[in-house]
């Protein structure tokens, strides 16, 4: 008989990550991409199996052929509905050397893409929870895959983060809030919980289901603040709203 070739190399791999936990989603979840094929690994990861213009690199093993850079754009939806779908790019081709491997852009590690609960989503009793609705400011037009942050007013630290869905909702959830902290004034003075800035960024232009990275990267989208207080075990119901020319 003759022997068949099994090998392939692959150019990357994707992994979906919970906002909230950091942890890695393992419901199947359908991942697609423009002349892409995603198989899902057993160990829940979705490996790049075939993409156009990679049909060289799938079979070279000596040396790899030299490609350009390019983003490969993709979508993932939940089939059961407990995460939001959302757009994402990954850029390729990833980096093949060993001594890299390491690094956030390594061959050997799977691009890590985050997902984002749906209203619906299921909550851990000691998280604070923000259930908000954003609208554009003015009007009572609901404003979907608009990006919310969640910011440590004493520091500024993120704390999280949250995506609205078709109606405008979304459910932000923020793990590690104490049950007691200290406010700031002539001395210190115990509080429940923690003072936050949320803040709400909306691209007009954006075309569904949105690309949550794209929008926290752009600092001259319209965004919206609002100061909030957050206690642990407690659901926090928010008008958030965005202006927009």
């Amino acid at each position: 008989m003759p022997a068949e070739n099994i090998d392939r190399r692959i150019p990357g791999a994707i992994r979906f990550l919970d906002a909230t936990t950091g942890l890695m989603i393992r419901t199947r979840l359908v991942v697609q991409a423009p002349g892409a094929r995603f198989v899902r690994n057993r160990s829940g990861c979705y490996v790049i199996y075939s993409l156009a213009g990679f049909e060289t690199y799938a079979d070279a093993f000596d040396a790899a052929p030299v490609l350009p850079a390019r983003l490969m754009a993709g979508r993932v939806e939940d089939p059961g509905r407990q995460y939001l779908s959302r757009r994402f790019s990954m850029g390729l081709p990833r980096d093949a050397s060993p001594a890299n491997a390491a690094n956030a852009g390594s061959i050997f590690r799977p691009a890590d893409v985050v997902l984002f609960a749906a209203p619906a989503g299921s909550v851990l009793p000691t998280w604070a929870v923000i259930r908000a609705s954003v609208t554009r400011a003015g009007t009572s037009t609901a404003l979907s895959g608009a990006l919310i942050r969640v910011l440590r007013a004493s520091d500024s630290a993120l704390l999280a983060r949250g995506v609205t869905d078709e109606r405008g909702e979304a459910l932000v959830a923020v793990a590690g809030v104490p049950v007691t902290s200290f406010g700031a004034g002539a001395g210190p003075v115990a509080q429940n919980g923690i003072d936050v800035v949320v803040q709400t960024i909306f691209d007009p232009a954006a075309l569904p289901p949105p690309d949550p990275d794209d929008l926290d990267s752009r600092p001259t989208l319209p965004r919206g603040i609002t100061n909030l207080h957050l206690v642990a075990g407690q659901s926090l119901a928010a008008g958030l709203t965005v202006p927009l020319p």
